[in-house]
């Protein structure tokens, strides 16, 4: 079986830095599109099916809806999701109105909180949510109020519905919380827990009784770089949504209001 490199992710990065600082050296922001073609001149880390990693996999399919629907991603997310939830605050560019209301970013060095929200604004070749960018990430970049955030997430435990509106279809639903990983790309799962597969851009758990936390087959969710989290229950018909604003794993504080969530029910 051939293998480019094991390590291309790694060298990715690199890459994909060292371009994002040429356009800023020049003046110029790298855009969705632009990222996409910029990765597709780089060699695959494995063929398709082969193994699992992290990657860039949401941020080339921003791409492909931009291709497809003429628009930019950042109009199609706000046309097709935002605006028929009633999302009023998700933006990847904050309305100056809005900005003072941008939580700063934190991150624990050493024993202190340190402010890195300049720092952090400029990873992952993303922009301030402040200033124009014209990448606008599949993977990140967006952001939102703690109650928009609830009515995706609502939507979601409603299976793709809220009030008149459905975004996802039962069958959609359906495909996108399964578990998708064989057992041979397992082994590559490096963010995954025990008793956790990986569905559609989520994690799903097929077999709770492999976790240190309570829950039910189905379960899914999704946590992020800054230490939110969701996880919704088809089970139990329950949901959590746990938001922070610092960078660092936040999973055994979760998984502790998980259990006591359980706990709690009869």
């Amino acid at each position: 079986m051939y293998h480019v490199f094991s390590i291309c992710q790694i060298f990715m990065n690199i890459c994909l830095a060292a371009e994002v600082n040429r356009c800023r050296a020049t003046g110029k922001c790298i855009s969705t599109i632009e990222l996409a073609k910029f990765l597709a001149t780089h060699p695959l880390s494995f063929l398709p099916g082969d193994h699992w990693q992290y990657s860039y996999c949401a941020d080339v399919t921003g791409a492909v809806i931009e291709c497809t629907s003429g628009k930019s991603f950042g109009q199609f997310l706000q046309d097709n999701i935002f605006s028929p939830l009633g999302m009023k605050d998700a933006h990847f560019i904050l309305p100056e109105v809005k900005r003072s209301r941008l939580v700063d970013v934190y991150e624990r060095r050493q024993g202190e909180l340190i402010d890195i929200t300049e720092e952090f604004s400029h990873r992952l070749g993303l922009e301030n949510a402040t200033a124009a960018t014209r990448f606008e990430s599949g993977g990140a970049g967006l952001v939102c109020s703690i109650d928009d955030y609830a009515k995706f997430v609502k939507m979601l435990q409603n299976g793709g519905a809220i009030g008149n509106e459905r975004l996802l279809s039962p069958y959609g639903m359906k495909y996108y919380t399964a578990p998708q990983m064989l057992e041979s790309q397992m082994q590559n799962y490096y963010w995954g827990a025990p008793g956790q597969n990986y569905a559609t851009l989520m994690m799903v758990m097929p077999n709770p009784g492999h976790r240190n936390a309570l829950g039910n087959i189905g379960q899914y969710g999704w946590g992020g770089w800054l230490g939110t989290n969701f996880f919704i229950d088809p089970v139990e018909n329950l949901t959590l949504l746990f938001m922070t604003q610092g960078i660092g794993s936040t999973d055994d504080m979760f998984n502790r209001l998980k259990n006591l969530l359980y706990s709690c029910l009869e």
